[in-house]
């Protein structure tokens, strides 16, 4: 039996490219959920989902969530929130990993995190 290593090595998948219908679809889908995550961020507002403190690290504090209507599939929901002095424009541009090299150090940086 042959050792499995992780993370996974860069490029160990070989993916085709999609085909422009495939990115409209997956860029569409991605604003969606953009305006879905904006529309439920308010966690005073939603009442599909009660919060309740889970924890503090530094100055971000974390939230549970725990959906009020019947789901058939059950996951569990965090939330973190903080404040970050600056623009919009910049707050984006932290998570902005569109580089496999940036997500890469995102990845190296962050002490909680094994692969993303």
């Amino acid at each position: 039996m042959s050792k499995k290593f992780f993370p996974l090595s860069p490029g160990f998948f070989k993916c085709p490219p999609l085909s422009r219908q495939e990115g409209e679809h997956l860029v569409a889908l991605g604003k969606q959920s953009s305006l879905d995550f904006i529309k439920h961020a308010n966690l005073e507002a939603n009442k599909d989902v009660v919060w309740n403190e889970f924890g503090k690290k530094q100055n971000v504090m974390l939230y549970r969530g725990v959906n009020t209507k019947p789901q058939a599939t059950h996951f569990v929901m965090l939330c973190a929130v903080a404040e970050v002095a600056g623009s919009l424009e910049e707050v984006a541009a932290m998570h902005a990993y569109n580089t496999p090299e940036k997500l890469r150090k995102y990845v190296n940086d962050s002490e909680d995190l094994v692969d993303m």
